[in-house]
């Protein structure tokens, strides 16, 4: 399949890693579309297949996905550095961050920036050469771990989720239920 956009050829290889772990399908034909994503021929007759991503979700409800929250989260971090360095005597610091539950506002990314800013100038000098924070050390609201080690280095917002049981069966029900929608319009054209 040729001229394919990178998110379809992700798409096709995962319906045939799908295909390869035992989904039972023999395609015969597989053609890229839209609604279905793939128009799969077979010895049966013609499937229609609908593929989805099911990410976490998020960890408090005030955020759409988890994605959003990351996003959040790295968008704070990047203006708590450059917060932090708008003070030209600023010591360098590589920062580390890592997330936790933190409720959704208008101003979230301002306040959380603002804070770590705050955090990083007030404990920098105890980085000798690297000093790690907790929630138990009163790191500012929505990080769970701060670390800061002595040096340059651009700072550093990673990831953390929590999957839980109750969550994959959330985010698979409404995935299946969207995708069925997609699939029940697809077969009343035919």
């Amino acid at each position: 399949m040729e001229n394919l956009t990178e998110k379809k050829q992700r798409e096709l290889r995962a319906f045939a890693a799908a295909c390869k772990a035992g989904l039972p399908i023999t395609p015969l034909e597989v053609v890229a579309g839209e609604k279905p994503d793939f128009r799969v021929s077979t010895a049966q007759g013609l499937i229609g297949i609908e593929l989805s991503e099911v990410t976490p979700l998020p960890r408090n409800p005030t955020f759409n996905s988890s994605v959003a929250e990351a996003a959040n989260h790295e968008a704070s971090v990047r203006l708590a550095e450059q917060i932090y360095y708008k003070n030209k005597d600023a010591m360098q610091v590589k920062v580390t961050t890592y997330p936790w539950d933190v409720v959704r506002t208008r101003s979230i990314k301002r306040n959380m920036g603002d804070e770590l800013a705050s955090f990083v100038k007030a404990h920098c000098y105890e980085a000798t050469p690297t000093k790690t924070f907790a929630r138990l050390h009163g790191i500012p609201d929505g990080f769970g771990v701060v670390s800061i080690h002595a040096g340059p280095g651009s700072w550093f917002a990673g990831q953390s989720v929590g999957v839980t049981l109750d969550g994959i069966y959330v985010q698979l029900a409404n995935r299946i239920a969207d995708k069925d929608a997609l699939l029940m319009s697809f077969w009343r054209k035919k």
